[in-house]
């Protein structure tokens, strides 16, 4: 696979992997769900940030009775973040 360098470059159209996703060399923020990209808009809306607090309490309800201890990492990740299918 060429080095994938402009957003431009890629056929969003075509399914893709989180080895792909790691391997693009651009600055447009995007995300890769179920292996299709979607391009992030760049400053989440009053609509997102609602629903983004709303699952962060939800998720660190669930950690903290399952006492999961990697809580704050998660609620503080910046990078890719992969979630498991089922929390143990």
């Amino acid at each position: 696979m060429k080095a994938i360098t402009h957003f431009s470059d890629l056929d969003l159209t075509k399914e893709y992997t989180f080895s792909d996703y790691l391997q693009w060399q651009f600055s447009e923020r995007v995300e890769l769900l179920k292996g299709f990209i979607k391009k992030m808009s760049p400053v989440p809306s009053r609509k997102h940030q609602t629903v983004s607090f709303n699952l962060t309490m939800l998720i660190g309800t669930l950690f903290k009775i399952k006492h999961v201890e990697y809580l704050p990492l998660l609620l503080t990740c910046v990078y890719p973040l992969l979630l498991p299918k089922k929390i143990p």
